[in-house]
């Protein structure tokens, strides 16, 4: 797991875009809003088919899955986390561990 830790308005997104494109037939990037998500595919139409928010995520996992889910090997990089986490528990997360052996901070 690579963590890209940045200030706001450092480029996190576009180097997230830029992940994306590698390899964009098992990569999904997953956003922390659906206007986000738009944003980015107005920006990126040729990568819109695997650009999604966590909410859209969620409902279509509860409805039965999605297309995501099928991806065989699939890589999934979560753009803004922190917010994830917060529209996930409804908290304010404030701090946070990641367990993993290797770890890039940027």
């Amino acid at each position: 797991m690579n963590v890209d830790y940045s200030p706001r308005g450092s480029g996190k997104t576009t180097r997230a875009i830029e992940w994306l494109k590698v390899d964009p037939e098992k990569r999904v990037l997953l956003t922390y809003s659906h206007d986000e998500e738009n944003r980015l595919k107005r920006l990126y139409p040729e990568l819109a088919h695997r650009i999604v928010d966590w909410e859209s995520y969620l409902r279509s996992m509860k409805q039965g899955g999605s297309s995501f889910s099928r991806i065989e090997n699939r890589r999934v990089m979560v753009d803004n986390a922190d917010y994830v986490l917060q529209k996930m528990l409804d908290w304010n997360i404030t701090d946070v561990t990641i367990n993993r052996e290797e770890i890039v901070l940027k």
